[in-house]
C-alpha cells in the first residue's frame, strides 16, 4: 500500500511540472525568432472611422483572414484619437506578447504613423499600414513594418476620367470638383484626370478647381458651374464621393442630365450606378480600393513575419496596390461580393505582393507621396 502510495505521488508529481511547463510556454510572452504554430498569433486592427466604409471592409478583410487560419482577431476604432490608440496598442502587445501579435493599423497622421513605427520597432512587433507612409520615412531603418499600402491616386484619376468620357459618349465639356488643395492624394487624382483629358481632342476641361469638399460645398459650387455653363456641361468628374454627390444632387435639382464619375465604393454608391438611367442625371462610375483585399493582404504579411520570420522583397515594402472600375457592368456584382473575393488558402509572396493586386513598377524607389514641381506647375490654374 505505501509503495502504491509513493508511485501514485511521483506521478502526480511528473504530471504537475508537466502541466506547468505546458503553462510557462504558452503563456509567456516570445520575445525573439519565429513563432511556433502551436501558440496562437492574434491579428489585431486599428481602424479610424467605423462610418468609413473603406475601414471596415479593410477590418472584414483582416478578420476573414484570422478567421481562415484559426487564429485571434481583435480590433480597435480609434477616432483620431492617437494616445488612446497607442495606449490601446501597448495593451494587446502586452497582453499577448510582442511576438505573437501581428498588428493592422490606420495611422491618423504622419505623427501617429511615425510613434507606431517607433514603438513597434522598439517591442519587436510586426506591423503594417494602410496609408499614412509619408515622403522622407526611412523604411530601411524600420524592418518591422513589413506591408506599406497606398492607394494609387493618379490611376485613380486616369481610369475615372476614361470611364466618364466614355460615359459621355467619346466627347463634350466636362467640369470637375477636387476637393482640398493641400491633400497629396487628391492632388495626384487631378493629376491623373488631367493627364488623360489631354489624351482625347474632343473633350474640354469648363471649369474645375479644387473645390467641393463636403457635399453641401460641391452641391453649391455645381450649381454656380450650371448657372454659368447651362446644358454646355456633358459630365462631371469628382474626386472622392462627396462632391460627386453633391454635384448629383445639384443637376437632379435643375435638371441637368449628364453622367458623373467618382472614387470609392460605398453601398450608396454601388445603388447610385446601378439605379442609374440614361437621360437623367446618375453616378456612371467609380473606382474600388480593393480594400477587402489589403486587409487580406496586410494580415497575411504580419501572419508570414510572426510565424516564419519573414521580411518582404524590400522593392515591395511600400506599394501602391490595384483597384479597379466599378460601372454598371459590374456594380450588382460587387455589392454581392465586397465580403466575399475568392483567396487562396495560405499567405504566399505571390497574393501579399503580386502584379494581381499591386503595381509592381511603383515601388518604395519611386513610391510618389508628393507632387513634383512640374506637377505642381500643371495643377497650378486649379489652385482655386
Amino acid at each position: 500500500m505505501e509503495r502504491r502510495t509513493i508511485i501514485i505521488s511521483a506521478a502526480l508529481f511528473i504530471i504537475g511540472i508537466l502541466i506547468g511547463a505546458l503553462g510557462v510556454y504558452l503563456l509567456a510572452p516570445i520575445t525573439q525568432g519565429p513563432l511556433v504554430e502551436a501558440v496562437k498569433p492574434v491579428i489585431y486592427i486599428q481602424i479610424r472611422d467605423p462610418g468609413d466604409f473603406n475601414h471596415l471592409v479593410l477590418m472584414e478583410g483582416a478578420k476573414r483572414f484570422a478567421e481562415m487560419k484559426g487564429l485571434i482577431f481583435e480590433s480597435f476604432v480609434h477616432h483620431g484619437d492617437v494616445d488612446a490608440a497607442m495606449k490601446a496598442l501597448d495593451e494587446i502587445v502586452t497582453k499577448y506578447g510582442p511576438n505573437r501579435v501581428g498588428f493592422v493599423s490606420v495611422p491618423h497622421d504622419m505623427g501617429h504613423f511615425k510613434a507606431i513605427a517607433d514603438y513597434c520597432e522598439e517591442k519587436g512587433v510586426y506591423w503594417a499600414a494602410w496609408y499614412g507612409l509619408y515622403e522622407g520615412f526611412p523604411l530601411d531603418d524600420y524592418p518591422h513594418l513589413v506591408w506599406s499600402g497606398q492607394s494609387p491616386a493618379y490611376e485613380e484619376g486616369y481610369a475615372t476620367a476614361k470611364a466618364l468620357v466614355e460615359a459621355m459618349g467619346g466627347k463634350g465639356n466636362i467640369v470637375f470638383l477636387g476637393g482640398g488643395v493641400g491633400v497629396p492624394c487628391w492632388q495626384f487624382r487631378v493629376l491623373g484626370m488631367l493627364d488623360y483629358i489631354e489624351t482625347v481632342p474632343e473633350v474640354n476641361i469648363l471649369d474645375g478647381g479644387f473645390v467641393g469638399l463636403t457635399q453641401e460645398e460641391a452641391m453649391s459650387v455645381m450649381e454656380t458651374y450650371i448657372a454659368k455653363y447651362g446644358d454646355q456641361i456633358d459630365g462631371v468628374w469628382g474626386v472622392f464621393i462627396a462632391p460627386s454627390i453633391g454635384a448629383l444632387k445639384a443637376c437632379e435639382k435643375h435638371g441637368l442630365a449628364v453622367p458623373i464619375s467618382t472614387i470609392d465604393v460605398t453601398p450608396e454608391i454601388l445603388d447610385y450606378i446601378i439605379n442609374g438611367k440614361e437621360g437623367e442625371p446618375r453616378i456612371c462610375a467609380t473606382w474600388d480600393n480593393n480594400s477587402y483585399w489589403c486587409g487580406m493582404s496586410a494580415a497575411a504579411a504580419v501572419y508570414k513575419a510572426i510565424v516564419e520570420g519573414w521580411s518582404p522583397p524590400y522593392e515591395l515594402k511600400a506599394f501602391h496596390w490595384k483597384g479597379y472600375i466599378v460601372d454598371k457592368s459590374n456594380a450588382e456584382i460587387v455589392k454581392q461580393t465586397k465580403y466575399s473575393y475568392p483567396w487562396p488558402d495560405y499567405a504566399t509572396d505571390k497574393y501579399i505582393f503580386g502584379p494581381d493586386n499591386c503595381f509592381v513598377e511603383r515601388n518604395r524607389y519611386n513610391l510618389e507621396l508628393l507632387p513634383t514641381p512640374e506637377q505642381m506647375e500643371k495643377l497650378e490654374p486649379w489652385m482655386k
